[in-house]
């Protein structure tokens, strides 16, 4: 009894260290399983990857995302306002971006991709600020003027 008892035990014990490392080897097997190809990343992580970034970096990582990715991305645009003009792409953008914004102007939205030069009905430049054509945002154009003169104040001892 005490033989197989302990049989029955050691072959329980194999068989869950076998689940665990079948499940710790499993985006790797999902990975030859489709023929090497990588997973489409989520929604959340195709965000994170383009915000924050300057124009040309955001241009060149939607050109970079694989075709489910794009469709993903697409897929999430909310829908644009019912009066909103038609949006026009320029002859040096890319065909991704070009789809990217004709679906996503004039939404009510500042998706990652849309920035005060390519999209100003929603990423567009209040008054007293101007369209940074680096960054693609909205720049005070107030703040140098106030950083000269308080640097004269100090100059000047006051």
């Amino acid at each position: 009894m005490k033989a197989k008892t302990s049989l029955v035990l050691f072959a329980t014990i194999a068989a869950g260290a076998l689940i665990l490392a079948v499940a710790q080897l499993q985006p790797s097997l999902a990975l030859s399983a489709n023929g090497g190809q990588k997973q489409p990343a989520s929604l959340e992580t195709i965000f994170s990857t383009l915000n924050g970034k300057t124009p040309n970096e955001v241009y060149e990582e939607i050109d970079r995302l694989t075709d489910s990715e794009y469709q993903t991305l697409l897929n999430s645009i909310k829908p644009r306002f019912s009066a909103a003009p038609p949006f026009r792409c320029t002859p040096d953008m890319g065909t991704r971006l070009c789809e990217l914004l004709s679906r996503s102007s004039a939404n009510g939205v500042v998706e990652p991709w849309e920035f005060c030069f390519n999209e100003p009905i929603d990423a567009g430049c209040p008054a007293a600020t101007f369209c940074d054509a680096y960054s693609g945002r909205c720049q005070s154009s107030q703040g140098p003027c106030f950083l000269d003169q308080a640097r004269q104040n100090f100059e000047r001892g006051g």
